[in-house]
C-alpha cells in the first residue's frame, strides 16, 4: 500500500502515540508504504527526519530502535542502529546523523583510509574481531569526537596494544559509562581514569596493578559492574581495590587474581562498598576463608561464588557464622569440603537460598545426608552435586527428600550409580531435573 506525504504525516502521528514497543516498527512500515510511491529522493530523506525528530521526543530507548530489514539509504535520519557490512553501503554517502548503535569490524574496510565520522548522536559501539580491527578500525576509531558515545564493548578481539592505546587516549574516554575489553591479551595500560563508569569489565587482559591504581586513582560514585578477573593484581592489588570507596558497587569479579594467604578476605574487613550484592572471588587458589566473619560488607550479599578457594570444614564453620540474610546462591564448588564442614553449615542462616553449588567435594553420602537438614534445603530450586562422592544410598537420599521446587539436580556421572537407584531419582524429582 502506497501514501501521500499527508497520509503518512497522519500515520506517523498515530504511530507516535502508540505503544513504545510499536513504535519504531509502524514507522517503518510507513515508509516502507512511502517507498513504493514513487517520492523524489529529497521528500522522502525530508519525512523520514521528521519521523526520526518524533521517535526521539517520544525518548524510544536504543534498544527498541532495531530494525532487522536494512532500510533504504534515502530513509537514513530512520537508521538508528546498523552493522558495517550495511554500513559500507551508505555511509560516507549518507550521513547517519541520528545514529545510536553500531558494529564494527566484521566487514572488510580500510579504516586507515576512511573520512572521520558525524555521528553526533551514537551511543554504543560493539566492535567484533574480523579484517577491520586489522586494517585500522581503532586508530580511527580513537581520532572520533562520538559527544554522545557512553558504551564500549569489544571482548575478544585480537586487538594490539597499540590499538587500545590510540581509543584510551580518545576524547570520548573518559565520558565512557559501560566498557567491556575483556580477553584482549595486550601488554597492559596505561589506564586512564574513568570518572563516570558504571560498569567496567577488563578481565583477562594483562592489567598491572598501576593501572588498577590509574582506575581507582578518582572518584568512582557511579561504578556498579567490575570485573578485573585474571590479572594477575596479587595482595597489594587488593589493598588498593578495598581502600577507595565504591557506594555504587553491587558486582565484583575478581577470580584468579592471586591473592594468598587469606588477604582478601581479611582485606573486606576495610571494603567500603555497601551496595555489594555479588561477590566472585572463585579461582582464588591459595586464599583459605580466615577472619571473613568480621567484614561487614558481606551482610546485603545475594551471590557469593568462592569455588576453587581451598576451603576446607574450618572454613565451612567460619563461613555459617557469617549472617548474610539475603544470600540466595552460593557456589562452593572445587574446595576440599567432607561432610564435617557441610554439617557445619547447619549454623548458618540463609533464609532465601536458591542455588547451591557443592560439586567436586568429597562430601559423600553423609554429606548429602547432612544438606538435607540444613534449615534452608527445602527453599533451594537449583542443587549441583557432580563428583561428590555419591552412591546409590546417597541418591536414595535425595530422591526422598528433594526440595518440593527444585528445578535442577545435578548429579554424577551416570556410570558411578545402578539403572535402578537412577531410575528412582528420575522419578521422585520433577520434569527439568538435570541427571
Amino acid at each position: 500500500m502506497g501514501f501521500t506525504i499527508d497520509e503518512a504525516n497522519e500515520e506517523l502521528r498515530k504511530a507516535l502515540a502508540g505503544p513504545e514497543d510499536d513504535v519504531f516498527y509502524d514507522v517503518v512500515a510507513i515508509s516502507d508504504g512511502l517507498l513504493r510511491s514513487g517520492h523524489s529522493d529529497e521528500a522522502l530523506t525530508v519525512w523520514a527526519e521528521r519521523a526520526a525528530r518524533g521517535i526521539q521526543a517520544r525518548g524510544i530507548p536504543p534498544s527498541k530502535l532495531v530494525c532487522y530489514d536494512t532500510l533504504d539509504a534515502r530513509l537514513s535520519p530512520l537508521i538508528f542502529s546498523i552493522s558495517d557490512p550495511e554500513l559500507a553501503t551508505i555511509w560516507p554517502a549518507w550521513p547517519l546523523s541520528n545514529l545510536r548503535s553500531v558494529r564494527l569490524g566484521e566487514a572488510d574496510i580500510r579504516w586507515d583510509a576512511m573520512p572521520d565520522s558525524d555521528w553526533p548522536s551514537l551511543h554504543r559501539v560493539s566492535v567484533f574481531g574480523g579484517p577491520g580491527v586489522q586494517n585500522g578500525l581503532l586508530p580511527w576509531l580513537g581520532r572520533q569526537e562520538l559527544p554522545q558515545l557512553r558504551e564500549l564493548a569489544m571482548p575478544s578481539v585480537d586487538a594490539s596494544n597499540a590499538g587500545f592505546l590510540a581509543l584510551a587516549r580518545s576524547t570520548f574516554w573518559t565520558r565512557l559509562e559501560h566498557v567491556n575489553v575483556g580477553y584482549n591479551v595486550w601488554l597492559g595500560g596505561p589506564w586512564p581514569a574513568m570518572p563516570r563508569a558504571h560498569v567496567l569489565e577488563i578481565p583477562n587482559t594483562h592489567a598491572t596493578i598501576d593501572d588498577l591504581r590509574a582506575l581507582m586513582s578518582v572518584p568512582l560514585p557511579q561504578l556498579e559492574h567490575l570485573n578485573i578477573t585474571n590479572n594477575i593484581f596479587e595482595n597489594a592489588g587488593f589493598d588498593v581495590l578495598v581502600e577507595r570507596p565504591l557506594p555504587a558497587l553491587t558486582d565484583l569479579e575478581i577470580r584468579a587474581c592471586r591473592f594468598t594467604d587469606g588477604y582478601a578476605w581479611r582485606g573486606l574487613s576495610r571494603a567500603q562498598w555497601p551496595s555489594l550484592r555479588r561477590l566472585d572471588l572463585q579461582d582464588t587458589l591459595s586464599d583459605p576463608l580466615v577472619l571473613i566473619a568480621a567484614a561487614p560488607v558481606l551482610r546485603g550479599l545475594r551471590r557469593l561464588e568462592i569455588g576453587s578457594c581451598d576451603l576446607d570444614d574450618a572454613c565451612a564453620a567460619v563461613l555459617a557464622s557469617i549472617e548474610m540474610p539475603e544470600l540466595a546462591h552460593l557456589d562452593l564448588s572445587y574446595n576440599q569440603l567432607t561432610d564435617k564442614g557441610i554439617a557445619q553449615l547447619a549454623a548458618s542462616t540463609w533464609p532465601r537460598l536458591k542455588y547451591l553449588d557443592v560439586s567436586v567435594n568429597p562430601i559423600g553420602d553423609r554429606g548429602v545426608a547432612a544438606l538435607t537438614r540444613m534449615p534452608w534445603w527445602n527453599t533451594l530450586e537449583t542443587i549441583k552435586l557432580v563428583r561428590v562422592e555419591l552412591t546409590d544410598a546417597g541418591l536414595a537420599t535425595l530422591a526422598q527428600a528433594a526440595p518440593r521446587n527444585v528445578r535442577e539436580l545435578s548429579v554424577g556421572p551416570r556410570e558411578w550409580y545402578s539403572q535402578d537407584a537412577y531410575d528412582r531419582l528420575r522419578a521422585a524429582v520433577p520434569a527439568g531435573t538435570y541427571l
